[in-house]
């Protein structure tokens, strides 16, 4: 078998020249194109032309050549870009009336005590005789541990709150848990 080889590869050596020469590097595919069965030829040939873009072409002569494409460039695989970063929601719009400057100071007044207090204040300074606001407010400054600040809110609070029953008792217990005096 390697005697046949070797006579098959002496009978086609200019051949086996041009090819190498086109070629490069795949001389062993050259080498395989020549002394390869027919189906086997047939299928390397395919695997040739899908695989390495290698382009076979038959010349004036009827001698086989072969001519190598440029190598593809492999580009690794990337992952996706990441999605951009979501726009920042608006901080909502301050509350505007009294009643939703009180809402919003009730809303976070057992977690930021500092931003309910802004808001009563606020609320106050639209309506100083408001229940709510100042109920709210003293609340906070009581949560602050703002005594004597709180004194002269609760007592408007109570004043303001006249004949709503439930809202002054809670201002009477609170008044009477922290022993204040509105007189």
């Amino acid at each position: 078998m390697a005697g046949e080889f070797e006579r098959h590869l002496a009978r086609h050596q200019h051949r086996i020249q041009i090819l190498e020469q086109q070629l490069g590097n795949n001389r062993l595919l050259v080498r395989v194109l020549l002394v390869a069965q027919p189906i086997w030829l047939a299928a390397i040939v395919f695997l040739a032309v899908n695989l390495f873009n290698v382009r076979i072409t038959v010349n004036s002569d009827n001698a086989a050549a072969a001519v190598a494409a440029p190598a593809p460039v492999l580009v690794p695989p990337t992952a996706p870009a990441p999605d951009p970063e979501p726009e920042p929601e608006p901080e909502p719009a301050p509350p505007q009336g009294v009643d939703a400057l009180v809402k919003a100071g009730w809303a976070v007044a057992d977690r930021n005590v500092s931003k309910a207090e802004e808001h009563f204040r606020s609320a106050i300074a639209q309506s100083p005789r408001h229940a709510l606001a100042n109920y709210g407010y003293a609340y906070v400054l009581l949560e602050q541990g703002r005594r004597s600040a709180a004194q002269a809110p609760l007592c408007t609070a109570i004043y303001a709150a006249g004949n709503d029953m439930e809202m002054s008792r809670e201002l009477e217990s609170l008044r009477k848990r922290h022993d204040m005096s509105c007189r």
